[in-house]
């Protein structure tokens, strides 16, 4: 086994090559998301409602989701763009009791302000898309230990992978509190807001996953957004789709379409960056368990990009972005391995089952 110093090189190479490239370069995307939807506004609103100019993060949210519609190919009735200019308008005179947050902190936690038809909408967007998926949940008001809390889960992801974290953790502003059974979200119809259970709030390494994992969703709906890693027109309702080989239903497989290929290998290979830089520090058994499992399914969904009918199926862009990610996997391992961690990444090696 190679000293520690060969381990914490590998994986800084690793942070590195995830935070820079048209991938990875979180304020690029940023600002290309912003000329996105301001030219969408100007197009689709009248009066345009620009979305860079808005400082309020429900009114960005909503003004993100209703001009994300217009990108599927829908029309916006006067109705909707009425509503939308109408809840943004009042978007200053309430904010102040909207959100609750401690200094330095990225994220503010929504209160769920009464008569507040901004809070309103996200609340009910939330729980209706995590019901509409089964879940039993239920919104509420966070406690002083859930804000702290939040807040000691951003100090550890931009305390062991620095600007990498800081910079993806930006990419969300909202947490909405729930309990039930799901432990965190991301959902479409609420963009850069995310949903954390306040029984999860009690162990930070986990906490820190959470949060990380959540806002890298956001992150790769940047990336989809302004970059081509899907072919035009594509719908997740028509294959192919793969068979996931863990945690099988009752029914039998779970599939996954190429958007969620995608942005799963995109997740679990930031999230092995977090945990390595955990290991490096403690040394924990606990932290050896969680990166053989992320390597392992992270080899398995890169090992895709390599299938012809993966490549065929992807945006032009789809292939380097998967590159991409490889690199950094390879600097993984060797870090891994470096490290004397005992994981076998290609634990999955040649299950590939794919549908129509």
């Amino acid at each position: 086994m190679d000293d520690g110093n060969s381990s914490v090189e590998s994986t800084q190479r690793a942070i590195a090559i995830l935070g820079e490239g048209p991938f990875g370069r979180a304020k690029d995307l940023a600002a290309d998301r912003d000329v996105l939807f301001d030219g969408l506004a100007e197009v689709a609103l009248r009066p345009p409602v620009p979305y860079s100019a808005l400082t309020d993060s429900l009114a960005r949210s909503l003004t993100r989701a209703t001009l994300e519609r217009v990108t599927r190919g829908e029309q916006l009735d006067e109705a909707a763009q009425t509503r939308l200019r109408d809840l943004c308008a009042e978007q200053e005179a309430l904010s102040a009791r909207r959100y609750v947050t401690e200094p330095g902190m990225n994220f503010a936690l929504l209160t769920l302000a009464p008569d507040d038809e901004l809070t309103a909408w996200a609340r009910e967007a939330t729980l209706a898309d995590l019901r509409g998926s089964a879940y039993t949940v239920e919104a509420h008001s966070p406690r002083p230990a859930d804000i702290t809390f939040v807040r000691r889960a951003e100090e550890r992801v931009e305390r062991l992978i620095g600007d990498l974290g800081t910079d993806t953790l930006r990419m969300s502003t909202v947490v909405m509190i729930i309990d039930g059974d799901v432990d965190s979200a991301y959902l479409m119809p609420t963009p850069q807001l995310i949903a954390l259970n306040r029984e999860r709030l009690t162990d930070e390494a986990y906490a820190a996953d959470l949060i990380f994992h959540e806002t890298l969703h956001q992150k790769f709906g940047e990336c989809l957004l302004t970059r081509r890693l899907l072919p035009a027109g594509y719908s997740p309702d028509r294959g192919p789709f793969v068979e996931i080989p863990w945690n099988p239903t009752p029914a039998g497989p779970r599939t996954m379409d190429m958007l969620r290929v995608l942005s799963t290998a995109h997740v679990y290979t930031h999230l092995l960056t977090l945990w390595m830089r955990s290991f490096e520090e403690h040394g924990l058994d606990r932290e050896r368990e969680v990166i053989a499992k992320y390597l392992a399914r992270a080899t398995f969904f890169l090992s895709l990009g390599t299938k012809d009918i993966v490549v065929k199926n992807v945006g032009p862009e789809g292939p380097e972005f998967l590159n991409w990610l490889r690199s950094a996997v390879d600097e993984l391992r060797r870090s891994i391995r470096e490290a004397g961690i005992e994981a076998n990444a290609d634990v999955y090696a040649g299950q590939h089952t794919f549908r129509y």
